[in-house]
């Protein structure tokens, strides 16, 4: 009964988006021609009445650390912009730009599809309306806005084209390929989604007065578009992630982790032949999965005797890279790997961890192979590579340092905050 009456509502839900749409043009309109003659009220609007000031739409909060791009893109950089004198706020997506691809969301769909496919629609007109207030009264008190990549995942524009109607000054700031269809996704399927998330990105660099991005990579792909781009790696705080005595007793494997969103695991299925031979050869190591959604394995074998599966969660963050004895990221050579911002192997090696990674974009800038780190391409290198580092524990805890040490100096959040706050110091009314 409450499974039909939920497919009726659905259904009419799905009947009525044309007009919800069409609804949420003519907002926009009516919204633009309201603030453009309310534009003279704006408080402090006399140059230098008050302070620079920029507000943030990130894609969720930092309690959970469920939205990894604005924990570390956008939240770790507040108390660095408060000491500099800038006003913020950030206004994160309500509710989280994913909730629909957590742990819960991905049980509840398991048990009781069609109440999640309810819950997902009404989440998403409600991100839709909450960023249209946000920007619509953020606009008369703020100098600029800081995009954390597009503000709603799907094709559609008018969110986007309202917030950017509101601010002179935008900021856009993104990590990854999402201009192009994940190495995971079904090729198969959702080509014309892929066009208009395509265009949807294309309209917001073009828009932007200013372009963030993690990589050379991505900045090769946008600066034809919009050529006021800067390079910003994703940073560590070095105070938070710290190397641990990592002394092996002589009664424990070896854990060789990787950590990652479950979309990930899809390159972990790549090199899964080498440790699958690996194990053939001998049995002195755990392979230690900790990912967002234990059930999304992407064909992995979880039930393997030398895998160990962890649900991450925020408060066994630093416990778990404490426990690791190597560090992994293995990429499949294309764009959308070329696009990582290699944040995984930063972790590690702040940690202390060495880490092995595929010679992929980022990768090979970051890891100097066998100085601070090893990286392999083919399966017989993966083994090589691991072999090396599960055998000599020396050459784990040189390695690890060296990580730790290059870290420090290149990517530490106190390294580049300060580049962080002159980029946004430049987009508010020219003062910095």
């Amino acid at each position: 009964m409450i499974g039909r009456i939920l497919s009726s509502i659905i259904i009419l839900v799905q009947r009525q988006r044309p007009r919800a749409l069409r609804g949420l043009f003519f907002l926009f309109l009516g919204c633009l021609r309201f603030r453009l003659s309310l534009m003279a009220l704006r408080p402090g609007a006399a140059k230098g009445a008050r302070k620079p000031s920029i507000l943030f739409f990130a894609e969720g909060t930092a309690k959970k650390g469920q939205a990894p791009a604005s924990r570390f893109r956008v939240y770790q950089y507040l108390p660095y912009l408060q000491r500099a004198g800038i006003s913020f706020k950030v206004c994160p997506s309500k509710p989280g730009k994913y909730f629909h691809v957590t742990a819960r969301f991905s049980r509840l769909t398991k048990k009781h599809g069609r109440l999640a496919q309810f819950l997902y629609l009404l989440g998403s007109y409600w991100m839709a309306y909450n960023r249209f207030l946000e920007a619509f009264f953020g606009g008369f008190r703020y100098d600029a806005c800081f995009l954390q990549r597009e503000l709603i995942p799907t094709p559609n524009l008018f969110v986007e084209m309202f917030v950017l109607s509101c601010f002179h000054k935008v900021v856009f700031d993104f990590d990854d390929s999402i201009f192009l269809r994940p190495s995971w996704a079904n090729p198969e399927g959702g080509a014309l989604a892929d066009k208009g998330m395509e265009q949807k990105i294309h309209y917001l660099v073009s828009r932007a007065s200013q372009i963030i991005v993690s990589n050379e990579f991505l900045k090769s792909k946008v600066e034809t578009i919009n050529p006021r781009v800067a390079i910003l790696p994703t940073p560590v705080d070095t105070r938070y992630y710290l190397p641990v005595d990592r002394t092996r007793r002589a009664d424990r494997p070896v854990i060789i982790g990787w950590v990652g969103t479950s979309g990930n695991l899809f390159y972990l299925k790549g090199v899964m032949g080498a440790f699958e031979r690996l194990w053939e050869e001998r049995k002195d190591f755990r392979l230690r999965v900790v990912c967002n959604i234990p059930d999304q394995d992407f064909g992995i074998p979880m039930n393997r005797e030398f895998i160990e599966f962890r649900e991450w969660k925020l408060a066994q963050e630093i416990k778990n890279f404490d426990e690791m004895d190597i560090g992994i990221m293995p990429l499949q050579e294309d764009d959308w790997g070329r696009g990582k911002a290699g944040f995984k192997i930063l972790q590690y090696m702040a940690s202390g961890i060495p880490v092995v990674a595929s010679p992929v974009g980022v990768n090979s800038t970051i890891v100097k192979t066998g100085e601070n780190g090893l990286l392999a391409l083919t399966e017989e290198e993966w083994i090589c590579a691991l072999n090396q580092l599960i055998d000599n524990p020396a050459l784990r805890s040189q390695i690890g340092a060296a990580g730790r040490a290059h870290v420090e100096k290149h990517y530490s959040l106190e390294a580049m905050a300060p580049e962080f706050i002159r980029i946004l110091g430049s987009q508010i009314n020219g003062r910095w």
